[in-house]
C-alpha cells in the first residue's frame, strides 16, 4: 500500500461495491440483500487468506499483518524463482546463496507506480510525478550544490553593469522584478533618489544555473547612502516601503553603517 490514507479508502471502496453488488444481485435473484452481502463476503474472505502467486506465495492477510508489525515479508523459498531472473547469472548465484542460508533472507515491499487510482485518473498521475520530478531535481541541486561546495557570492558588483551584463532573462529577485529591464529601472530610480552606489550581492553562480538560464541569479542590492540628508531621508522611504510593507520584515536587520541591504525573498 503506497500510503494509509489510500489503503483506507480502497477498503470504503471495496464494502461500496459489495452493498452495490449486493443490491442488483439480490434483485436479480430475488434473494435478501443481507443474503447476497454475506456470499461476496465469503468471496473477499478467501481473496484475504488465499496465497497468491503475485504475492510470493504470501497471502494478502499476511502481507497486510507484517505490515501493520512492522514485520518484513520474507519470500518462501519455494517462490525465489519470481524474485531472481532466470537470464541472469548473477541473480542465479543470489538465488543459490538464498537456499544455503547466505546473505540472509529475501524480503520484499509493495509500492506499486501505479495505483487504482491513476488507471481512473491519468492526468492527476501525470501531475503528480512531474511534482515529484521538481522535488528530485531541487533535491538533486542541492546536492550538487553541497558537493561542489556552491553558496551564495557576498561579491559586490555594480549592480547597473551586473544586469546589463547578464544574460539570463530573470537575473534578480524573481519574487518582486518579472525581468532584468524591471530591475534595471528600480535601480536607476535608486541613483536618481541620490544613491552613491547600488551594488548587488548575495550571488548565485553555480554552473548548472548560468548552463539553463544564461547567466547568474542574485536577489540582494547594497545601497551607499550619500552625505545629504535629503536623498538619505527619500532612500530610507523606499527602504522601508520593501521590506516592511511589502514583505513584513524588519528594516532595522538590514541598515548597516551608511548603507542599507535591500533584500527579497
Amino acid at each position: 500500500m503506497s500510503n494509509i490514507a489510500e489503503a483506507t479508502l480502497y477498503g470504503d471502496l471495496a464494502k461500496y461495491l459489495r452493498d452495490q453488488w449486493a443490491e442488483q444481485a439480490a434483485q436479480f435473484n430475488e434473494t435478501a440483500i443481507a443474503e447476497e452481502q454475506f456470499r461476496i463476503d465469503a468471496l473477499i474472505k478467501a481473496w484475504f487468506f488465499t496465497p497468491q502467486k503475485e504475492l510470493s506465495g504470501l497471502t494478502p492477510r499476511q502481507i497486510i499483518r507484517n505490515e501493520e508489525l512492522d514485520k518484513p515479508n520474507v519470500v518462501p523459498h519455494d517462490h525465489l524463482d519470481d524474485v531472481f531472473d532466470d537470464d541472469c547469472s548473477i541473480c542465479q548465484m543470489m538465488k543459490e546463496d538464498a537456499l544455503n542460508g547466505i546473505g540472509g533472507e529475501w524480503h520484499f515491499g509493495l509500492a506499486p507506480d501505479h495505483t487504482l487510482l491513476d488507471e481512473y485518473d491519468p492526468e492527476g498521475h501525470e501531475a503528480r510525478w512531474e511534482e515529484e520530478e521538481k522535488k528530485w531535481s531541487a533535491e538533486r541541486r542541492a546536492k550538487e550544490d553541497e558537493d561542489n561546495g556552491d553558496s551564495p557570492k557576498s561579491t559586490l558588483v555594480e549592480a547597473r553593469e551586473w544586469l546589463k551584463s547578464n544574460a539570463n532573462p530573470s537575473p534578480f529577485a524573481g519574487n518582486r522584478f518579472y525581468d532584468a529591464q524591471e530591475a534595471l529601472e528600480f535601480v536607476n530610480r535608486l541613483y536618481d533618489l541620490g544613491a552613491a552606489v547600488v551594488w548587488v550581492t548575495h550571488i548565485y553562480d553555480e554552473a548548472y544555473r548560468i548552463r539553463e538560464n544564461g547567466g547568474p541569479y542574485a536577489d540582494t542590492l547594497v545601497v551607499e547612502l550619500p552625505r545629504e540628508t535629503g536623498p538619505r531621508v527619500k532612500l530610507y522611504d523606499v527602504f522601508h516601503h520593501e521590506l516592511r510593507e511589502e514583505q513584513g520584515l524588519d528594516p532595522t536587520v538590514y541598515i548597516e553603517q551608511d548603507a542599507l541591504e535591500f533584500w527579497w525573498d
